[in-house]
């Protein structure tokens, strides 16, 4: 049995990858909650904990993100640098939830890109 701190979060704006995932999961039998929100400016505000984010029973800090890199307002290279950098609250305090960048189409210099920031 799982509990809200076993949360994943994924951060994807195709529905179709969104449906994709909650199906291999399902398959998988994953019975991790999942809370999906599909773009980068909602991905900071949901792990701040800002409107419409801010109640942690219905919106629990994720033990997991899956993170498209290629997203509106805020693309996943905007968002990544929150994790364990040494940016004043409320950036600081996601520094212990692992992440998953899922690149999808970008090239290689943008993976890559990743590990400098993280």
């Amino acid at each position: 049995m799982t509990s809200p701190e076993d949360t994943i979060l994924l951060v994807e704006d195709n529905e179709d990858d969104i449906f994709a995932l909650k199906w291999v999961l399902k398959r998988a039998n994953v019975t991790n909650p999942l809370k999906v929100v599909t773009d980068g400016q909602k991905a900071v505000d949901y792990l701040s904990g800002k409107a419409p984010y801010d109640d942690r029973s219905a919106h629990p800090m994720p033990a997991l993100v899956l993170l498209d890199l290629k997203l509106p307002y805020l693309n996943g290279m905007e968002v990544l640098p929150g994790f364990g950098s040494d940016q004043k609250p409320p950036i600081s305090r996601w520094c212990f939830c692992p992440v998953r960048t899922r690149p999808g189409i970008t090239p290689m210099p943008n993976n890559l890109e990743c590990f400098d920031t993280s």
